[in-house]
């Protein structure tokens, strides 16, 4: 009787060492796992803007408003850089070299580069979550030196939006350019 009682006591304590085995094995798979970021969409690609929301507010008259613009003519106020004024939904842009090179004047020519002009940009990821969030582009026109800081607010597969802020006169333009890809 003693002896199965001993035999007993041991069972039940291998049986316990097993589940306790089986616990750490399945904490440390579940636990240990390293985490797996989502990727994101590249933004490499030809840009046409087709939509510019402009929302404004005079901080001097408390008067505000807003403007969308989808096709036709857009400037802003005191215009420096191609993405000041262009043609809605007319005029591409390209982003190339793993978003670092942004480029604008396209020529309808089949042989060579297209584009006339090019200058470096800057795409930054929000550090915790990985999402595009900050698009730089530095543009050397003539004597000035001039960027644009666009925040990335949505990307989708083939657009995203960008909105850029700019202060003239006591009145905040909050100027959103929704890109839309329309070649590689």
């Amino acid at each position: 009787m003693m002896k199965q009682l001993k035999k007993s006591v041991t069972v039940l304590k291998n049986m316990a060492k097993l589940k306790l085995l089986n616990l750490l094995v399945l904490s440390l798979t579940l636990l240990g796992c390293e985490k797996s970021y989502p990727t994101y969409h590249d933004l490499n690609g030809e840009y046409v803007v087709d939509q510019v929301i402009v929302l404004w507010e005079n901080t001097l008259t408390n008067e505000s408003g807003d403007n969308i613009i989808l096709s036709g003519d857009f400037s802003m106020v005191d215009p420096v850089t191609p993405l000041d004024s262009f043609k809605v939904g007319v005029t591409r842009f390209k982003i190339t070299d793993a978003n670092r090179t942004f480029m604008w004047g396209k020529r309808l020519t089949d042989a060579g580069n297209p584009w006339m002009y090019s200058t470096e940009c800057v795409l930054r990821s929000d550090f915790i979550s990985g999402e595009w969030d900050n698009l730089t582009i530095f543009f050397r026109l003539d004597e000035s030196n001039t960027s644009r800081v666009f925040e990335v607010s949505t990307v989708g597969i083939d657009d995203f939006l960008g909105t850029l802020h700019q202060d003239v006169n006591g009145t905040r333009y909050d100027i959103t350019y929704s890109f839309r890809e329309v070649g590689p």
